[in-house]
């Protein structure tokens, strides 16, 4: 309140001063905000991907068309500029964009008007260069500072001066640099002050008196070379920091009657906002810290202001709710002319970010500024300030502060009560009052201050940027002799800004936050203070790595303490985390730039050119495997293809051959049997002696012609019927060519879909693996023992797939997964209290700790049922193993599913299958009863969620367990009815889907605790067990990936295909297994023969059901094979048992319930021996089974009538170097009396035998009918077993 009051009081004499200046001040219109859009070329990235063009301008007309549904939708705008295509007409240059937008500009600022320039767009959209341009092909900002310098040379004038100061800040998470004093600015940033007078300013910020085009391009220059340095050192991209170029133009006029000096000032805001990319909310919802991270609060607050303005409601307009939008509160909704420039991609995949940028750009257009000349007698500014500071001094001194009730209404302020002097404040309102005096007296000596005094200014600051850029180790001058280090930046307009010289003899390299500093100084995580010393000696230039716990690679590859490495011209070195850099050799330039070019090769070596080859270290293995397995896959299928056209075309020439002779032998024959019929018609005739004998003789020619009618019928109709049967062949051959046809298509956009996930899983792991890195060495120096890993997750086929972080605490040894946009989210905040940590020790509070997450909830793992039983209208009643993203069994979840009625009653016995209640209502009542064996580390809390049909419906779950205690075998008792009408797809979501439940817990506080404990006890006896090296992600990852045949797995639930625990490969591979289980009877002659099987109609589909013999003994025949070419990884079938027995009962039965029978019989394994078949090893494992024996009933008797039986095998098979794994097959078959058993069919009782049916097309034949069943697993080759259901 003092300090409201003395400027108060000060402005009752200036008011009066400005009163009469405002009367003089030209006051402008209400002016709309001008919004331009402009859209770029396609960038290489959007090229390699086959990017479609969604952009169409006309006039200020801009379209865009949405690439999945077709819509267009138009904006308007004062200006839509095309600079996507060069050839094009109306494309719209640099020089059109400055032409519409930059005179304007100047043109205003002449005036005497405040002026703005923001442009606005997501990352690589083209904003840098419309504001600054690359090269020669300059943007808006020095093509008007250089016409600003050419309109004052033309306009000088005996009484007309012109002054022009300049300032570049930089704002990045809330926090203001000052570029051009980089190596000065104060921890936490500069801060943003208000003035009466002048408005909002940023107290420290330097403006520089330019007198030249000259001297302010060079500053702009060295203000990049500081955004550069401010970037690298907090490893902050330049797309999340907003950056403020500032122009002050002062028109001094001299009356020369009055001798009075009247200033015009105009400030010129050139802005180059943050990139304006979405943050999906699907990882970071739910995040406690979601809202904590500063790193977009400028771009939300900025679209706040801007719909509070575009509707008018300029009286809550949050300006002060970011740093970047008070600087700008003029600029936005006051006193200022401003144009917003958006720029976009033409590219589909970048359709939601382009929406959103027009989006925003279509608000601000609606935003009114009244701008006013500001013309300002100079003398009664300067007389108003020495006013106010004697004010101010009066009140420190005590001399007249006393603050009455009047005086706090002329202020606006409330509150009752009298004041007293300033000796009863408290001493910050002191400390407020002196700093508002120490602003009024440095704004009078800046009022006061001559034009050469500030130019002397502006060159002793010169003199010292350079001492400090030097003593940074940055070139401040060119020599193109000395081999040297250019930095590579993410934004093309910060590369090349850096260079750092190698002296003849020794430069050293380390950080600069030591006594004596290195040559070299560079700042941020992984820099050690000795980090490396590079010798330039005899036109050679060595590299040794010097430092223990620093990073240094080059070209892709890390180099370790004590290495020594040749730096040749165009080498990548990347030192620490974020310091990247091309080396650059005069002596090798022309030699090298030859050798590339003669191999076609580029010589832009840029940043995504270094950051490429990173990542390719890292993931060439599993580029060349998927190369080579798609290749493979082409040529089988162009093969398999090639093949059956040939098949086709050789099968329709046999057939046509066969016919041809047919009909030929058929011609032949009737010749030879009218000529037959001749001849013997002459011999009788020759024979006949009396007329009855001739009447006989013509009674048997009569017989004879119509036994060879008949014969000729015969043979027509026989050809007939070979003639359909070529036919149906035929046709069967087409049906069979368009299938595979259909079948080459779905694969082809199967492996487009592959190349397409497989290209954006590229891309993110170039983002995404830096970050990791980042993520470690800040838990490393910050001590916050946690470890982040990579997981790149696949639920199933037809699913995109998903990168996840691993997390591990050491300290409680919890390990969770964070999903990508959570991890983004935080790694933004490790930054910030990274940078708060280095600059004042402190360590952000528990509950903002970007490392800290309390106890949550996390999936344990999936349990998928499958649901072909319910399409025979057989209950679902399974116990199911609840597996973990990595294969591992963690419980069991007990669940049933009931068929019943559209009304929720009992089914009719007399319904055998899902078919006969097509176009009607079924009820399927599911039962969440129970988990068992759930891991004792996430057993509080528990709960299961799942959801059912149709697909994409809501998300059902039971209630929690309590979260004060452990339950590792909790009960749900959860019901849901489910109501569906029966149509060709819901049953084909039975036959062939799951349906997959998900088991939640969390930790236990008490464990959380003990776990804690126990560590910290371990930490004090042995240190280093604990505060060890972090886990890094380096090219061991690859190590890990190469092994990997597949990319790609059809899976079940919680499928994972990438593995990125990278300081412990696991040295995982896929491995496809096909898997037949075969029933073989024993018949009452001790012969074994494939038992009898017919195919049971199935509306959509057909299933095998086996014919099996009341009395009868089988054989279950196990055959486990293996697609590619690895050596079989199965070792043997340990055991076989019968699980489950389901059956109906008669429909008769009073009760009309469906029977089932849980039991377990061991099945007798009888051999177990790997035998060839087609060049690939198989693993055939038989088990006799003898059902008469068993408990269930529906075994030992004839089925009756519509009766069926579904029996579940389960089999234990030995993986090698691995636990056991257990399959299950169900099997549907149907009893018959003995005496209608048929030994018709092949033997397979003995070793030569089974060899013999493993190799029939007998045996071929029956696997179509019945079907292999397949599965995609993990292998771990030193531990773990992931199996995925499919």
């Amino acid at each position: 309140l003092l300090a409201q009051l003395c400027l108060g009081l000060s402005r009752s004499a200036s008011d009066l001063h400005l009163l009469a200046a405002g009367r003089r001040a030209t006051m402008g219109g209400d002016d709309n905000v001008k919004v331009a859009v402009r859209v770029r070329p396609f960038n290489q990235r959007e090229m390699d991907r086959n990017a479609k063009l969604i952009i169409k301008m006309e006039g200020p007309k801009t379209y865009l068309t949405n690439p999945e549904t077709g819509k267009v939708r138009d904006f308007t705008f004062d200006f839509s500029y095309w600079s996507h295509n060069k050839d094009d007409a109306h494309f719209a240059t640099q020089k059109t964009v400055f032409q519409d937008l930059g005179v304007s500009v100047l043109d205003n600022a002449w005036k005497g008007y405040n002026c703005s320039l923001l442009a606005y767009g997501q990352t690589g959209s083209g904003k840098s260069y419309s504001m600054v341009g690359y090269g020669e092909d300059k943007g808006i900002i020095p093509i008007a500072s250089k016409q600003m310098f050419e309109r004052i040379a033309d306009n000088q004038k005996e009484n007309t001066t012109f002054k022009v100061e300049t300032s570049m800040l930089e704002i990045y998470n809330e926090r203001i640099k000052d570029l051009y004093n980089i190596a000065n600015n104060p921890k936490g940033g500069l801060k943003v002050r208000e003035h009466p007078k002048t408005g909002p300013y940023v107290d420290g910020l330097q403006k520089l008196a330019v007198s030249s085009f000259n001297e302010i391009d060079r500053l702009m220059e060295e203000g990049t070379k500081g955004r550069t340095i401010a970037s690298t050192n907090m490893n902050a991209t330049s797309s999340r920091a907003h950056t403020i170029f500032s122009i002050v133009m002062t028109q001094t006029s001299v009356n020369m009657e009055t001798k009075k000096a009247t200033d015009r000032v105009a400030k010129i805001n050139l802005v180059d906002l943050a990139g304006s990319e979405r943050v999906a909310s699907t990882g970071a919802e739910g995040d406690r810290l979601k809202e904590g991270a500063n790193i977009n609060r400028s771009l939300s607050v900025l679209g706040n202001c801007i719909n509070s303005l575009a509707k008018g409601d300029s009286r809550h307009v949050p300006f002060r709710d970011s740093v970047l939008t008070w600087i700008l509160r003029e600029s936005l909704g006051g006193n200022a002319k401003t144009i917003m420039i958006a720029a976009i991609s033409p590219a589909d995949i970048n359709f939601d970010e382009t929406l959103s940028t027009l989006r925003y750009a279509d608000r601000a257009k609606q935003i009114k500024t009244k701008a006013i000349v500001n013309e300002d007698p100079n003398e009664k500014l300067i007389r108003s300030l020495k006013d106010e500071i004697e004010q101010l001094k009066a009140v420190l001194a005590g001399g007249g502060g006393v603050i009455t009730p009047e005086m706090l209404a002329m202020l606006g302020g409330g509150g009752a009560g009298g004041g007293g002097g300033l000796g009863g404040s408290g001493s910050s309102e002191v400390d407020e009052l002196r700093r508002k005096l120490m602003e009024s007296e440095r704004l009078m000596r800046e009022q006061e201050q001559t034009w050469e005094e500030k130019l002397k200014e502006t060159q002793q600051l010169n003199q010292q940027r350079q001492k400090d850029l030097a003593a940074m180790g940055v070139a401040v001058s060119v020599d193109r002799k000395l081999p040297h280090l250019i930095n590579l930046n993410e934004d093309p307009s910060l590369s090349e800004n850096l260079l750092y010289y190698f002296k003849k003899g020794v430069t050293t390299i380390g950080s600069k936050n030591q006594e004596k500093a290195p040559d070299i100084a560079l700042a941020g995580l992984s820099i050690d203070q000795l980090h490396a010393t590079v010798t330039n000696a005899d036109g050679k230039v060595i590299m040794e790595q010097k430092g223990d716990s620093g990073k240094t690679f080059v070209n892709g590859k890390q180099i370790t303490k004590g290495m020594k490495v040749e730096l040749h011209q165009g080498d990548r070195v990347i030192i620490g985390q974020n310091h990247i850099f091309r080396m650059n050799h005069p002596e090798e330039y022309a030699k090298w730039k030859e050798e590339r070019e003669a191999r076609g090769e580029s010589t832009n070596i840029d940043y995504e050119y270094a950051m490429k080859e990173m990542a390719d270290a890292q993931i060439q293995g599993i580029r060349k495997r998927l190369e080579d397995e798609n290749r493979e896959r082409e040529e089988r299928m162009k093969k398999e293809m090639e093949s059956l056209q040939s098949e086709m075309e050789r099968q329709r020439e046999e057939d046509r051959k066969a016919l041809e002779r047919q009909e030929k032998e058929f011609k032949l024959q009737r010749l030879k049997l009218e000529k037959e019929m001749k001849d013997k018609e002459k011999e009788l005739i020759s024979q006949a002696k009396d007329k009855s004998e001739e009447k006989d003789l013509k009674r048997k020619l009569k017989q004879m012609e119509l036994d060879m009618k008949k014969e000729q019928k015969r043979k027509e109709e026989e050809l007939k019927r070979q003639q359909k049967e070529f036919e149906e062949n035929k046709k069967q051959l087409e049906k069979e060519l368009e299938e595979k046809q259909k079948e080459t298509e779905r694969l082809m956009k199967e492996k487009e879909a592959e190349d397409r996930e497989r290209m954006w899983l590229e891309d993110e792991l170039v983002r995404i693996v830096p970050l990791i890195n980042e993520a470690n060495s800040i838990s490393e120096a910050m001590n916050k023992n946690m470890d982040f890993g990579l997981k790149v997750l696949k639920s199933d086929q037809k699913s995109k797939a998903q990168i996840a972080i691993k997390v591990h605490n050491r300290i409680t040894d919890i390990k969770t997964l964070w999903m990508q946009e959570k991890f983004m989210n935080r790694i933004y905040l490790m930054r910030e209290q990274y940078i708060n940590f280095m600059e004042t020790g402190e360590l952000a509070e528990k509950e903002n700790d970007a490392f800290y997450d309390p106890p949550s909830d996390e999936m344990i793992g999936r349990a998928t049922i499958y649901l072909e039983s319910l399409a025979w209208l057989i209950d679902v009643n399974d116990m199911t193993p609840v597996f973990d993203y990595k294969g591992k069994e963690e419980g069991q979840l007990v669940v049933e599913i009931i068929p019943r009625d559209g009304k929720g009653g009992q089914l009719s016995d007399d319904l055998e299958e899902i078919d006969e209640l097509k176009g009607k209502l079924i009820t399927l009542l599911v039962k969440v009863n129970a988990a068992r064996g759930l891991p004792i580390e996430r057993s509080s809390g528990v709960f299961v969620k799942f959801n059912f049909w149709p697909e994409g419906s809501p998300v059902h779950k039971t209630k929690k367990t309590s979260l004060n205690k452990r339950s590792i075998n909790p009960n749900f008792g959860f019901e849901k009815e489910f109501r569906v009408k029966v149509d060709d797809e819901f049953i084909e979501w039975l036959r062939s889907d799951a349906a997959v439940f998900e088991v939640w817990g969390r930790p236990p506080e008490d464990l959380l605790k003990s776990n804690a404990e126990n560590n910290a006890a371990a930490a004090a006896a042995n240190p280093s067990s604990i505060a060890g090296t972090s886990t890094m992600v380096r090219s061991t990852i690859i190590q890990d990936m190469q092994q990997r045949r597949k990319s790609t797995m059809p899976g079940g639930a919680g499928s994972m295909f990438v593995d990125g625990t990278l300081s412990d490969p696991a040295g995982i591979v896929n491995v496809d297994l096909l898997i037949d289980v075969d029933l073989h009877e024993v018949h009452r002659d001790g012969s074994v023969r494939p038992a009898k099987m017919k195919e049971a109609e199935a509306g959509s589909g057909k299933r095998a059901m086996y014919k099996l013999h009341v009395g009868c003994s089988q054989h279950v025949v196990i055959t486990l094979g293996q697609r590619g070419n690895e050596p079989l990884v199965v070792e043997s079938v340990d055991s076989v048992k019968v699980v489950k027995v389901q059956g109906s009962l008669d429909p008769k039965d009073a009760k009309g319930k469906r029977k089932k029978t849980d039991f377990l019989q061991v099945l007798m394994l009888k051999s177990s021996k790997v035998v060839s078949e087609n060049g690939h090893e198989n693993l055939v494992s038989t088990a006799v089974w003898d059902p008469h024996k068993s408990a269930a009933d529906v075994l030992q008797r004839k089925s009756k009538k519509g009766e069926r039986v579904l029996v579940t095998v389960e089999m234990t098979v030995k993986m090698m170097n691995n636990p056991p794994v257990k399959f299950q097959k169900e099997i549907l078959l149907k009893m018959y009396p003995l005496e209608s058993a048929d030994r018709s069919g092949r033997a397979t009782g003995t070793d030569r035998q089974m060899s013999e049916w493993l190799n029939s097309e007998e045996r071929t034949s029956r696997l179509k009918k019945m079907g292999s069943f397949r599965k995609v697993m993990m292998i771990g080759q030193k531990r773990g077993v992931r199996s995925l259901l499919k």
